[in-house]
Order: C-alpha cells, then sequence, then structure tokens
C-alpha cells in the first residue's frame, strides 16, 4: 500500500473512532438525564405520601392464619399425599377375578373421582371411596351409596364393597375398632358400634340415624359359591376429628 493510501485510511479510522465515542457519550449522558428525572419523580412521589409527624403510624401487622384455616392447609395436604398412594388390602383371600378387575379399574382411575379414602387398621386395610356403586366402583374399592351422606359431611355415609374383595374380611370387625375416613375436609375417625345381617330389602340401615356414622354394606354370606342372598352390615359412629 502507498504511503498516501495508508495515510487515508489511518484519517478514516480515527473519524470511526470519533464517531464511536461521540456516540458512547451521547447514550451516557441521556442515561444519567434519565437517571436524574427518575430520580426527581420518586423523590416527589414520597414527598406527597409522606405523613405528617403529628399522625400517628399504625404498626404493620401480619396476622397469623386461623385454627381454621391452618386446619384447611393441613387436610389439604393430606388429601393430596393421600391420593399419591396406593391403596393397601391382603388379596390373598380374594376372587382371582376380582384381583383382576382391580388392578384393571386401578389403572384408568382418575384421581379427581375419589371422594375419599377408607382405612381398617384391624383389618390392615386401605381403600378409595368412589362415587355410586356401579361396576367400575366397585372394582376401583368401594362405592358411596346414592341417597346417603357424602363422606365427610354430617349424617350416615353409606359405602358398598364386594365380599369378595376389599369387604372381605368385613366379619372380623368387633364392637369399637376404628374406621377412619379421610376427604379434602380432613380425616373422621369412627368406632363400629354394632354388625347386622339383614335381607337386602332392609334398607332402614341406610336412613339417618341422628348421629354421624358410617354404615358398611357388603352381600352375605361371604365365602358362598353363588348369589349370597343376604346383607352384611356395619353401623360405625363418629368419634372424633383428626389432627
Amino acid at each position: 500500500m502507498s504511503p498516501r493510501a495508508s495515510r487515508l485510511v489511518e484519517r478514516l479510522l480515527l473519524v470511526i473512532g470519533a464517531c464511536c465515542l461521540a456516540v458512547y457519550g451521547a447514550a451516557w449522558l441521556h442515561a444519567r438525564m434519565m437517571q436524574a428525572r427518575a430520580a426527581r419523580a420518586f423523590d416527589a412521589m414520597l414527598a406527597s405520601a409522606s405523613v405528617p409527624a403529628d399522625v400517628p403510624v399504625p404498626a404493620a401487622s401480619c396476622p397469623p392464619p386461623s385454627d381454621a384455616q391452618d386446619a384447611a392447609a393441613r387436610a389439604q395436604a393430606t388429601w393430596q399425599s393421600m391420593l399419591l398412594e396406593t391403596p393397601v388390602a391382603d388379596q390373598s383371600t380374594w376372587d382371582p377375578e376380582r384381583r383382576r378387575l382391580y388392578a384393571k379399574a386401578l389403572g384408568e382411575l382418575n384421581a379427581d373421582a375419589v371422594l375419599a379414602r377408607l382405612d381398617v387398621p384391624s383389618m390392615k386395610m386401605s381403600v378409595f371411596v368412589l362415587p355410586g356403586t356401579d361396576a367400575f366402583a366397585l372394582n376401583g374399592g368401594v362405592g358411596h351409596i346414592t341417597g346417603t351422606a357424602r363422606p365427610g359431611e354430617p349424617g350416615n355415609v353409606g359405602l358398598a364393597g364386594h365380599r369378595d374383595g376389599f369387604f372381605r374380611e368385613l366379619g372380623t370387625l368387633a364392637t369399637g375398632d376404628a374406621l377412619l375416613l379421610t376427604t379434602p375436609r380432613g380425616k373422621v375417625e369412627y368406632r363400629v358400634e354394632w354388625t347386622r345381617i339383614v335381607d337386602p330389602k332392609d334398607v332402614d340401615v341406610l336412613a339417618g340415624c341422628g348421629t354421624d356414622a358410617l354404615t358398611l354394606v357388603t352381600c352375605y354370606p361371604f365365602r358362598i359359591v353363588g348369589h349370597a342372598p343376604k346383607r352384611y352390615i356395619v353401623r360405625a359412629t363418629r368419634a372424633g376429628d383428626q389432627t
């Protein structure tokens, strides 16, 4: 490159550098001006919102949640964790077809359909409560009998189950045994009051009984082959809320 061309390139680079410095300087100055304007506006806002010195300022307070809110939060947490658990039961005495149908229903079960979970410690059994008493509800757990109080609400809650499935050992329950019913509202404990064998037409056991109760219904005899002509009833009354 000739000396003349070199000088031209050098001058061109100097001009470009000067332009870049000018642009940077203008941007820096603009930013400083905007910051100053924002600071003045913020100071003016604070001044207009300030409280006169002779006006008492109430102390800030963040009240703790009420006992009811606390209990509701605990109940919801229990409910969510419960839905992640698979109910358990000794299936060794179940009818093989009942085991197959239960596994199929459990795989198709939508958690949104679960009304509650029934736990029977003396039977080492846990089962989901599903709405209605159709084939899916009774294959996937135990069914809430329509027309009775809903799980978690006052009244007589009626639940039905197959005698060759979850309610296979219902006849082993004795007076005073605990039944635990978990719903989105929390956990309620019931205690067995009596058991009875009735005809299918004796539906008065599902009527209101003047107290909060849980009534379990299954066919009887438990191990008869073919149609079971009777119904086995377990009546439990509420013992109190569990924390």
